[in-house]
């Protein structure tokens, strides 16, 4: 989504953006993205498993 600095990680706990779609069937479709995951160091850690939720 975006990089952030690391005074705005410290500040923020949740970033999420929610997306809505009618598709042509009428079906409605909705996901909620986690805009902070992996962004902490703790999270951030090379060669670890990335973590799906």
């Amino acid at each position: 989504m975006g990089v952030f600095s690391r005074r705005f990680v410290e500040r923020i706990d949740v970033l999420q953006v929610r997306v809505r779609v009618t598709d042509v069937v009428g079906d409605s479709h909705e996901r909620v993205l986690d805009c902070m995951r992996g962004s902490r160091e703790e999270c951030n850690v090379p060669g670890a498993e990335p973590v799906n939720e």
